[in-house]
Parts: structure tokens; sequence; C-alpha cells
């Protein structure tokens, strides 16, 4: 089973998946489903991607390419095929990664400062981001500094969970 029709059949029935399942998680027609899988046509590009991605299957694969296989390979798989040398690589390279990440967090939290007001009955957290300047033209085409202040807002409004 080397076609495209053959191995879409295939992956749907071994992942228990319709084909109008398919079509509405992709948001690719149904009747381009049912003629993707009657090998009346192939998909192109874009569509071969969603349907990969949607049944976690590797693209080459779909597309009927020999010695290709279904699945794809995940990170650890990938890291256990490589020499000692290579894994020793990537593991520092993970490493920094790591401590950057972490870096960046603390940097976060350094950043935050706990302030109150008279009038609020509840402490504020407040992320200090960073300095804006301003400047003002003092009519003769220069341009003169007048003050700098902190960027700021509250943490509760920041958003979360970016990197």
């Amino acid at each position: 089973m080397t076609s495209f029709a053959g191995r879409l059949n295939s992956v749907l029935q071994t992942r228990n998946i319709t084909k109008a399942e398919l079509a509405r998680r992709t948001g690719i027609g149904r009747n381009s489903i049912s003629d993707y899988t009657s090998g009346k046509y192939e998909a192109k590009q874009d569509n071969l991607y969603l349907i990969a991605r949607t049944l976690e299957v590797n693209e080459a694969w779909l597309m009927g390419l020999p010695d290709v296989p279904m699945d794809k390979p995940n990170i650890l798989s990938v890291y256990q095929q490589l020499r000692s040398e290579r894994q020793k690589r990537v593991d520092s390279f993970a490493a920094e990664q790591l401590v950057a990440q972490q870096a960046e967090a603390d940097n976060i939290g350094d950043n935050v400062v706990n302030s109150s007001s008279e009038d609020a009955d509840d402490e504020t957290k407040t992320l200090v981001t960073g300095r804006a300047s301003v400047a003002t033209d003092l009519g003769d085409g220069d341009a003169q500094d007048i003050g700098a202040s902190p960027i700021v807002g509250r943490v509760a409004d920041m958003p979360h969970g970016t990197d």
C-alpha cells in the first residue's frame, strides 16, 4: 500500500476516525476527503499538511514515499539514534536552553515590585519592563530629552503563559 488513498484509508481505520470527523477536524470539505479516500484526487500540500497533523502521521509517509515510518519520530527516539558525541551536544544545548529559560523567569520575578496605595485595600504587583524616554522639539530642529520613566503594568493585566 503505497498510494495516498490507501495510506489515508489505513490510518483512518487504525485511528478509528471517520471521513466526516476528519473533515470536521481539518476544516477540509467532506467531498474533498471522499475524493482523497477514493483515489480520485490527491491532497495538495496545504491539505496534506492538515491531514497529517490531524492524524499525527508523517507527511512523507502519507504521500506514499517508500521507507518512511508512518509515525513522526519523537525527540527521544531521535536522540537515542544519535552517536554519543552528538548526544552530548544535544545535552549541552538543552541545558543551556533550560538555564536561559530559568534566567528569564527569574528576571521577570526580579522586576515585580509590590506597591500599595492608601486608597487601595489590596496590594498591587507591578511589572517594570523597561524605560521610555520622552523628547521634545525645541523649534530649531534639535530635540531635547525631557525625561524618562519606567514602563509598568499590573501583573494581573499582563498576558501569561507566553514565551
